[in-house]
């Protein structure tokens, strides 16, 4: 009997350090050597392009800050609180405009999302409440109330959301960046606890991302991408900076970093990593980040798992300052918002003609047919292997 607890208990102690080592192995590195930086042309780095300019005649848009790609529509949440409606040409179908205080109506939209079975959801932040629109015929259908402060949401199904909250505060309840709540919104779970309130933050342009089918979220202060299995979010991918990566701990107990300015000009002067952000796809990692007032962009194959750095783009005839900005994904593929007074500009600076073949006349004729007056274009592209 002694003999036989010994050996259940040595096949229990050797499952659960292997099951470690397994969790261990399933967190994919990223070194960074900055002193591999990469010179590339546009096309060195990016195939399959597609340009949609958006009907101007039936909408006006500001700044466009997300686009969600579902049944072959755009769906473009604009700076001016309005969601857009636009097909896969590029041609306006409707917008949601319900600025207001009561019923169906938002004070703000802080962000959208769209649920598998087809309502586009808004978080109103300052009323603390999500909103329920028809994809069909854009009708309002319903809205549920939640007491908590957040930064952004996504919907895993009808039944889950996530909602991740940012800065937490210093009561200890209330110290996790992320929330499950189920379809009435009640919270269900609380994952990746922050131990230190603090007024000052850098967290990413979008924290919570979904691709294929799966969550993944980049928490403030960290160079980590999370991934969440249905029950716990666990770190997946890991951006290695080495000496550059932010001493949150330093930085938070510096007293002469006091608010957001006096934090950047310390990144800067101690060499840091600042606005880390990253968007995947299937098969790659695009992140973007500052450091020491420069840009610098990341390009990771998950396949292949070899990573290309550079933070300069020549004979770009896309985007003026050589800096293609994703703001979103769709499948294998990224999307980018370009600017036509930018477009306009580097045409006119860069003086670049495109080469004569036939996949890119449909790109020049769009070029050739811009006006300052017009709606930003969507791009739509692939990274080169």
């Amino acid at each position: 009997m002694t003999k036989t607890l010994i050996i259940v208990l040595s096949a229990l102690i050797t499952l659960q350090c292997c099951n470690s080592i397994t969790e261990k192995e399933m967190v994919e590195n990223i070194p960074v050597d900055f002193e591999q930086i990469e010179s590339v042309t546009l096309d060195d780095l990016i195939y399959d392009i597609k340009l949609i300019p958006l009907d101007k005649k039936n909408a006006i848009l500001s700044t466009i800050v997300k686009v969600i790609v579902f049944r072959n529509q755009y769906i473009i949440w604009d700076e001016s609180d309005q969601i857009f409606f636009f097909d896969e040409g590029g041609f306006f179908l409707n917008k949601i405009d319900e600025i207001g205080s009561g019923p169906g109506e938002y004070n703000r939209i802080d962000d959208i999302s769209v649920s598998p079975a087809g309502f586009v959801l808004i978080l109103d932040g300052v009323q603390k409440k999500l909103l329920k629109f028809d994809i069909e015929n854009f009708t309002f259908v319903d809205e549920l109330s939640f007491t908590f402060s957040t930064m952004g949401f996504e919907c895993v199904n009808e039944h889950e959301f996530i909602f991740f909250r940012g800065v937490p505060n210093q009561d200890k309840d209330e110290k996790y960046q992320i929330y499950i709540l189920d379809d009435n919104l009640n919270i269900t779970s609380k994952h990746l606890p922050y131990e230190n309130g603090t007024s000052v933050m850098f967290a990413p342009r979008r924290a919570l991302q979904i691709i294929n089918n799966q969550v993944g979220c980049m928490p403030i202060f960290e160079q980590k991408i999370y991934k969440y299995d249905g029950h716990d979010f666990s770190p997946r991918y890991n951006l290695d900076l080495g000496q550059y990566n932010m001493d949150k701990e330093m930085l938070l107990n510096n007293t002469e970093f006091t608010n957001s300015i006096d934090w950047l000009v310390g990144a800067n002067r101690l060499d840091f990593v600042y606005f880390l952000n990253y968007y995947e796809s299937i098969k790659n990692l695009y992140f973007y980040f500052y450091m020491n007032g420069k840009d610098y962009f990341i390009i990771y194959n998950k396949e292949q798992k070899s990573n290309k750095m550079f933070n300069y783009i020549s004979e770009n005839y896309l985007a003026f300052n050589g800096k293609p900005i994703a703001v979103s994904t769709e499948k294998d593929q990224f999307i980018s918002v370009i600017n036509p007074i930018e477009l306009l500009a580097a045409k006119e600076k860069l003086n670049i003609r495109l080469p004569k073949e036939d996949k890119y006349r449909e790109i020049e004729e769009i070029i050739n047919a811009v006006d300052y007056n017009d709606n930003s274009i969507i791009m739509q592209f692939s990274i080169r292997q």
